[in-house]
C-alpha cells in the first residue's frame, strides 16, 4: 500500500485518502463491470453510464478472451474480500508499466503535460521523497497508453474486438473501458474540487479522453451549433477553473510561488487550458472563458 501525494503535487492529503497502487490496477484492468467496493472504486450503474459514460456501449459489451484470462484464472473470493496472488499483481504492474512507455512514447511528444522522468521515478518508486503520482494522472496515463498501446494482450482485445466491424475499423474494449475507469477515478478523488497542479493536469487529459458527438446544426452549409456531450464539456470548465484557482494566468503567481521544477509542468498546462478554451469558443461560437 502506497500513500497520495503531497498536498503540493497531488490531491491535497488532508482530504485525499491513502490508496493502494496493486487495487487501482486491479479497477483499471477488470475484465468484467466492477459493482463491489473492495477496489476503492465502482462502476457506474446501468442508466448512468448510458449517459455519462465516454463509449458506453462498446464498454458494456462482453470481455474478449484475452482480458478475461487477465485476472480472472487467479482471483477468489473470500470472506475478507478478493485475494490475488503476488504474481498477479506484478503481472499487471508490468503491463502498467508498458502502458505508461507507450504514453511517453507517442502521446507526450503532442501533450507534454507532465515530466517524464519524475513520473517514472515517482511510479516505480512510490515510497520515495515525493510520493507516488495521484492515482487520478495514473489513471489517465493508463488509459491514453492503452488507446496506442502494442502489447499482445491489448493487440489480442483489439482484434477481438474488432472482428466484426467492417471498413478496416478497430476498437478495444480494454482501452474504452480505462477511458471510463479513468473518469471515474477523477471523480472519486474530487480533482474538479481540488486545486493542485495534477489536478489540473488530470482534467485536461481527461478533455480529450472523454468520448463526444459533434452533430452539426446545418443551415445553407453554415454549422450553426455543437451540441457535445457533456464530458467534454464538464472535463473543459473543470480545467478553466482549477487554471484560474491556481493562479497559472498569472506571471506572479508562477515565477514567486513555484519552485523552477513546477515552473514547466505549470506553463505547459497553462497553455493547453489556453488553446482549449479558445478552440471550444470558437467552435461553439462562445465569449471565451480565459
Amino acid at each position: 500500500s502506497v500513500s497520495s501525494g503531497s498536498e503540493k503535487n497531488g490531491e491535497a492529503s488532508s482530504t485525499a485518502p491513502e490508496f493502494d497502487l496493486s487495487n487501482l490496477l486491479l479497477y483499471m484492468f477488470s475484465p468484467t463491470l466492477v459493482t463491489h467496493n473492495y477496489f476503492g472504486y465502482t462502476d457506474r450503474p446501468c442508466r448512468s453510464r448510458e449517459v455519462c459514460w465516454p463509449y458506453a456501449p462498446t464498454a458494456d459489451g462482453p470481455p474478449s478472451k484475452a482480458h478475461f484470462q487477465l485476472m480472472t484464472e487467479s482471483m477468489r473470493i473470500e470472506k475478507s474480500g478478493l485475494k490475488f496472488p503476488f504474481s498477479s499483481v506484478l503481472m499487471l504492474f508490468s503491463l502498467a508499466t508498458d502502458l505508461v512507455e507507450t504514453y511517453f512514447q507517442i502521446c507526450h511528444i503532442r501533450a507534454p503535460l507532465l515530466d517524464p522522468t519524475t513520473f517514472r521515478h515517482r511510479f516505480t518508486n512510490p515510497h520515495g521523497p515525493e510520493g507516488p503520482p495521484s492515482p487520478s494522472i495514473i489513471a489517465c496515463v493508463l488509459a491514453w497508453g492503452a488507446k496506442f498501446s502494442e502489447h499482445p494482450l491489448i493487440v489480442a482485445d483489439r482484434e477481438s474486438c474488432s472482428a466484426e466491424l467492417t471498413g478496416g475499423r478497430k476498437r478495444s474494449r480494454l482501452a474504452q473501458l480505462m477511458a471510463c475507469r479513468a473518469q471515474e477515478v477523477l471523480e472519486t478523488h474530487k480533482v474538479f474540487r481540488t486545486p493542485s497542479l495534477e489536478s489540473l493536469q488530470a482534467s485536461l487529459m481527461m478533455v480529450s479522453l472523454a468520448g463526444r458527438k459533434l452533430p452539426f446544426a446545418v443551415d445553407q452549409g453554415v454549422a450553426l451549433t455543437i451540441n457535445s456531450a457533456g464530458n467534454y464539456r464538464f472535463w473543459h470548465c473543470a480545467s478553466v477553473e482549477l487554471c484560474l484557482a491556481l493562479g497559472f494566468n498569472k506571471r506572479t503567481v508562477v515565477t514567486k510561488k513555484l519552485t523552477f521544477k513546477e515552473r514547466g509542468p505549470a506553463g505547459f498546462a497553462f497553455w493547453f487550458t489556453f488553446w482549449h478554451d479558445a478552440c471550444a469558443s470558437t467552435l461553439a461560437r462562445q465569449s471565451p472563458r480565459m
